[in-house]
């Protein structure tokens, strides 16, 4: 309920005419266009190298159901040939990064990618690509500080699916530095 309070006086009373009403109107369709606007639209990929986009987007956007289904369920993150794991660990880690209200913004920047055919029909190499990710996070005091993670040389192995978003991630694969 709304409280507008009188200019004259210092008596308040509860509202709930015409005012209130348009006031609730307006409020109601400001919020539904902006709940809208600020989800991300899911991704439809066309041609492989899309794949590095709808990657940028999710994680921006901090879309886990987008990101889980750009994920293949046999996804592996291998960080330099030393270090591996699959799909679950990968999700969690940006779950708890996406709910963390510390993290104020994350930006990825992915270079374009040199695709190469796979061996097997329908997969392919998304290769040399240079990764940046910035965080943006609150320390207690909240200061804003900017963390940035870079690897040169990416790459990203994606194959065709038949449904969307048309194609997936089956690794990522990152040199160790």
């Amino acid at each position: 309920m709304f409280e507008l309070r009188s200019i004259r006086g210092s008596q308040s009373r509860p509202e709930t005419g015409p005012c209130v009403a348009l006031l609730t109107l307006v409020f109601s369709v400001s919020l539904s266009i902006w709940v809208e606007t600020s989800m991300a639209a899911p991704c439809v990929l066309q041609v492989p190298e899309e794949v590095v986009v709808c990657l940028e987007t999710s994680i921006e956007s901090r879309d886990i159901a987008a990101l889980e289904n750009l994920l293949a369920p046999d996804f592996t993150f291998q960080a330099g040939g030393e270090h591996s794991w699959g799909k679950d660990m990968e999700i969690n880690a940006y779950r708890k990064m996406f709910a963390d209200p510390k993290v104020e913004q994350l930006e990825v920047v992915l270079s374009a990618p040199v695709v190469v055919s796979g061996e097997e029909p329908g997969t392919w190499s998304l290769e040399q690509i240079d990764v940046e990710l910035r965080i943006h996070v609150l320390d207690d005091g909240g200061i804003s500080h900017e963390y940035t993670v870079t690897h040169e040389d990416a790459v990203l192995r994606v194959r065709a699916v038949e449904t969307d978003p048309g194609f997936q991630i089956v690794s990522w694969e990152v040199k160790a530095e």
